[in-house]
């Protein structure tokens, strides 16, 4: 057997690996240093009617209940669905 053969396929993996690892570090850091989070994507949310119509409602938790309410009868009236119906 020849080990220096050996000895270069496992240098050579080892190679890949860690440039992959690199890679994968550098999209990561990218990904959260040009596109953070915004605090209300944690209460945004996407109702959906079963016509397929979308709307976007923002429901931050400190939102008075009459607020939410009120934001969420909003959002089913765009949608055309009764606000009952969304329960």
């Amino acid at each position: 057997m020849n080990w220096s053969a050996v000895i270069d396929g496992l240098i050579l993996i080892a190679s890949w690996m860690l440039g992959s690892l690199a890679v994968a570090l550098t999209i990561a850091w990218t990904i959260l240093h040009f596109f953070p989070r915004k605090p209300e994507d944690d209460y945004t949310y996407v109702i959906k009617s079963k016509s397929g119509k979308k709307t976007v409602v923002v429901l931050p938790p400190d939102l008075p209940e009459a607020e939410r309410k009120k934001i969420m009868a909003e959002a089913y009236q765009r949608l055309g669905i009764a606000p009952e119906s969304g329960h």
